[in-house]
Formats: structure tokens, sequence, C-alpha cells
């Protein structure tokens, strides 16, 4: 970094779309909906893209809450109560 009248210092930051998705907490409740369904609504909501690559269905819940979670905290949430992870691609 060098610093006078003809250099400035610029700090860029990238991060993922769905880094967003920390930002919102929410409260509310999905019923009849499987995983798949759940995720892809809220993902969505942020203009995250994204695909699924699962080997089995998963059923509907009859419901599923988040309370007071951001919607990255809850997506993360329901993924490991099914033993599922993400990843990026680049």
């Amino acid at each position: 970094t060098h610093k006078g009248e003809n250099y400035k210092n610029i700090e860029l930051l990238i991060e993922p779309q769905l880094r967003f998705a920390e930002y919102r907490k929410n409260c509310r409740i999905f019923q009849h909906k499987d995983i798949k369904e759940i995720i892809s609504e809220v993902l969505s909501e942020h203009s995250v893209a994204f695909s699924f690559e699962l080997t089995k269905s998963y059923p509907k819940y009859t419901y599923k809450v988040q309370y007071e979670e951001s919607d990255l905290e809850f997506v993360r949430r329901l993924l490991s109560e099914e033993g599922l992870s993400f990843c990026f691609t680049h």
C-alpha cells in the first residue's frame, strides 16, 4: 500500500449473494412443505442461485418454524437436521 498524492487505498470485499441471508431475521411457519420447498422459498427471497443434488426424496413437514433466526441460520439448521450441507462452486 502506497500513500501520497497519487495513490489511494481501496478495500474491496467480495462475498457470495448468500451472505445477505444472514442479515434478515424472521419469524414464520412453513406448513406441508419439504426441505427443498422451504429452502427454495427462503433463498429465492435473496436472489441466490442454487441447485439441489439430493440422492433421495424428503417427506413434507407438518410444520417447520423459523423463530428469530436469520434466514441463513434457518437454512443451515434445516440442512443440519437432515444430515445435509451446502457448498459453493466457482
